[in-house]
């Protein structure tokens, strides 16, 4: 019950901190909204994505070397990237979404990447150590990869889409070999990479 707790209390505070804005120094409507549509395509859409279709496929084989420095890399980018063109092709359609709120939009879909994970870890019987532990890196991790990929839709550049998603893939294999053998350096490495995307989609497209 504290595991859930924790989850849904960090899933707040990354929700109002991704629907606020530095310059305007308000949370946004219109971006709370994009915010929340992210974190329901993130957990359904995306997860969905690489539980049917990829995880399932190896649900008896036992975790190696290859499988977290690639495997689920590629799997789990690519699904956060599919999330985003599904957002590209049929949402922007009917929704006006400026750079800055297609960047926000991605956090909200990394956002409820990490919030399914880390609620799936918890049913599975994951301590209530190991859940903060994932609120406080994991899920900054997955937040930061989303909007990286994001800046190249918003830039409408297909070839810079692919090489941030290239980057994506580096970066969370990067995640995954230093979540076994250095946490807190994992850590403090992704909330400095949150930090510099989050501050770097104000200065290019939200300034006053």
């Amino acid at each position: 019950m504290n595991s859930l707790f924790a989850v849904s209390a960090g899933t707040i505070a990354y929700l109002v901190g991704l629907s606020f804005s530095i310059y305007e120094r308000k949370i946004r409507k219109k971006l709370l909204l994009l915010v929340i549509s992210g974190i329901v395509i993130g957990s359904i859409f995306s997860t969905a994505i690489v539980t049917l279709f990829i995880e399932l496929a190896h649900y008896n084989t036992p975790p190696s070397a290859t499988s977290l420095l690639l495997y689920a890399p590629v799997a789990e980018e690519s699904a956060k990237f599919l999330g985003l063109f599904f957002f590209w092709l049929l949402l922007s359609k009917k929704v006006a979404a400026n750079e800055f709120e297609v960047v926000r939009f991605a956090g909200g879909i990394g956002l409820g990447f990490g919030v399914f994970e880390a609620i799936s870890y918890v049913v599975a019987g994951a301590s209530f150590e190991a859940t903060i532990s994932r609120l406080l890196v994991s899920i900054p991790f997955h937040i930061s990869s989303a909007m990286l990929i994001s800046f190249g839709f918003a830039e409408k550049k297909s070839a810079l889409v692919i090489s941030l998603l290239m980057l994506a893939v580096v970066f969370h294999s990067l995640s995954n070999f230093l979540a076994v053998y250095n946490a807190l350096l994992q850590g403090i490495v992704f909330w400095i990479l949150l930090t510099v995307l989050y501050f770097l989609s104000e200065e290019l497209y939200n300034r006053s």
